[in-house]
C-alpha cells in the first residue's frame, strides 16, 4: 500500500493513525481518495470520515462515512452511499458488504438502477446473495420498468429476483401486487 495526505498523526496508546486532507491510498486492487482516514493497526480496520471514493477493478464506491475491516473482509458505507458495478448502481442511506459470505445489504432509501435492463427497483431494505445471484427488496418496494415512451410501475410488499434454469432474470412480486402504466392498471 502507498498512502499520501497533507497531514497525518499516530496515537501509540490507541494504535490509531489519522490522515487528513487529500488522502490517497493506492493498493494493487483499488485506489481510495478520502478527506479523512483513520486506521487502527490492531484491528486492521480503516474508517472513512468525509467524502470518500474507492475505485476497484470491478466497482466504484462513493460515501461520506464508513469502515472496512481487512481481517474479516467486512465493509459498511453510509451517508449518501453509492456502489457502481458494471451496468448497475445501488444507492442507499447505508450499504453493508461481507465479501467472504458474498452478502450485501442496503437499508433506507434503497434505489437499484440497472441500465442494461432499463429498470429501477426501490424500497427500504435490499439483500443480495452473490452465490446464486438472488436479491430481495422489501418495505415500500417498487419496480419501474422504463420504456422509450412510458414506464410500467409495479408495487408489492416484496420483490425477489433470481436467474431461472434458462439463464433469464426473473422478478417475482409477493403480497398486494399492483401495476400501473398510462394505458393499463
Amino acid at each position: 500500500n502507498s498512502l499520501t495526505s497533507i497531514s497525518g498523526f499516530y496515537y501509540s496508546k490507541t494504535h490509531n493513525y489519522f490522515f487528513k486532507d487529500s488522502v490517497v491510498l493506492i493498493n494493487p486492487e483499488y485506489q481510495m481518495n478520502s478527506d479523512t482516514l483513520q486506521y487502527n493497526t490492531q484491528s486492521k480496520t480503516s474508517y472513512f470520515h468525509g467524502p470518500t471514493t474507492i475505485v476497484g477493478k470491478e466497482n466504484t464506491i462513493h460515501c461520506n462515512k464508513g469502515y472496512y475491516d481487512t481481517k474479516k473482509d467486512l465493509s459498511s458505507f453510509s451517508n449518501k452511499a453509492t456502489l457502481y458495478s458494471n451496468e448497475k448502481s445501488i444507492k442507499a442511506d447505508s450499504l453493508y458488504y461481507d465479501r467472504k459470505k458474498g452478502f450485501g445489504q442496503g437499508t433506507k432509501n434503497v434505489v437499484i438502477f440497472d441500465t442494461l435492463e432499463q429498470m429501477i427497483i426501490s424500497g427500504e431494505l435490499a439483500k443480495y446473495y452473490e452465490e446464486n445471484d438472488f436479491s430481495m427488496v422489501t418495505e415500500n418496494a417498487m419496480v419501474t420498468d422504463i420504456y422509450s415512451d412510458d414506464s410500467l410501475f409495479l408495487h408489492a410488499d416484496t420483490f425477489k429476483t433470481s436467474i431461472d434454469s434458462s439463464g433469464d432474470k426473473v422478478i417475482l412480486g409477493y403480497n398486494r401486487v399492483k401495476f400501473f402504466k398510462s394505458d393499463l392498471q
